[in-house]
């Protein structure tokens, strides 16, 4: 019984990093991130977003130097074959929101260089070939919590603001005056699939899927260590990085979401797609505010969000308690 027992532990470790080598790479992360924005000729080429980047570049040639799987998609319940139409209807899903949101605002386009480009075609290629190989209907009620996750401080936000002319927000269009950045809602419906499909190669390729482990090895502790190291990587890259410069307390809140959702859902896709929200909808409120205005993260925005975000660690709390989680493989058809 106990050399079983010990064979199984093994086995069990076998598709994931130890802890010390997953944080000694988060920590070289930092570095690395903070580094290429230094370097003019790396960042001359692919812009800002390079820190960004290096997060799935390093973190998928670690993963697989040390021949662990990515698992960028879940491991079932398998379609029966693999399907290039899902494929391709996901990227024109991806595409038409992108098209019918087109911001038209210098503050978000100006940030749009070749990396972004870049990671946003790679994203949609994996969220495509996720789709066509995965049966996504048992994972419908958890992209429901995700997005009602997500929308609810960009909510809480927009309400707070008001819609009123003198010092709403500017939902659809900057107006006459131009006293606003932006429009709100067509920055978030071009933002949300550019975030899905970047944050899916990047931040939760990194800080869920290496730093956390396989959603059924995951400990409960692991996301509050993982949400740190995403605040401290927001904290030293943000600033130079307009598009994931959110406060990095909104970055911890809304790891500490994100990891418990991709442990209770068993899907990078499902954490993806909070996380996309989330960002979106605070550069749309961003945005979206009087040139004048102090921002979007309102009382009622970040209690929201630190509700949103407890309340998720608490459900992870509650359903696998301060241990290692077991989620079965779902590999059936």
């Amino acid at each position: 019984m106990g050399g079983s027992n010990g064979s199984s532990e093994v086995a069990l470790w076998h598709d994931d990093l130890p802890y010390w080598a997953r944080f000694l790479i988060g920590g070289l992360l930092l570095i690395a991130s903070w580094w290429v924005l230094t370097a003019d000729v790396v960042r001359g080429t692919v812009g800002s977003s390079v820190a960004v980047a290096v997060l799935g570049i390093v973190s998928a040639s670690s993963l697989r130097g040390m021949h662990v799987p990515l698992a960028v998609w879940p491991d079932g319940p398998l379609r029966p074959r693999f399907s290039v139409g899902i494929v391709v209807l996901v990227a024109v899903v991806f595409s038409l929101l992108m098209v019918v949101g087109d911001p038209q605002s210098e503050t978000v386009v100006g940030e749009v260089d070749r990396g972004v480009f870049v990671l946003t075609v790679l994203g949609v290629i994996s969220w495509g070939f996720s789709w066509s190989l995965v049966r996504q209907a048992g994972y419908a009620g958890w992209y429901g919590m995700a997005t009602a996750a997500g929308l609810a401080p960009f909510l809480v936000g927009l309400l707070e603001s008001g819609f009123d002319a003198g010092g709403g927000l500017c939902l659809f269009g900057a107006g006459p005056d131009a006293r606003c950045a932006g429009a709100t809602m067509r920055v978030f419906l071009f933002l949300v699939p550019a975030y899905a499909a970047m944050a899916l190669v990047t931040l939760e390729l990194t800080f869920r899927r290496l730093l956390m482990g396989l959603p059924r090895h995951v400990h409960t502790l692991s996301i509050v260590a993982s949400a740190g190291l995403v605040a401290a990587w927001t904290a030293l890259v943000g600033p130079d990085v307009p598009l994931f410069g959110v406060p990095w307390y909104v970055a911890f809140l809304g790891a500490l979401a994100a990891g418990s959702l991709y442990l209770l859902g068993g899907s990078l896709l499902v954490s993806s797609t909070f996380t996309a929200i989330l960002y979106a909808g605070y550069l749309g409120l961003a945005v979206g505010q009087p040139i004048s205005g102090s921002g979007p993260v309102s009382a009622g925005y970040l209690v929201t969000l630190m509700v949103v975000g407890v309340g998720l660690y608490g459900l992870a709390l509650r359903e696998h308690g301060m241990s290692f989680s077991r989620l079965p493989i779902r590999r059936g058809t």
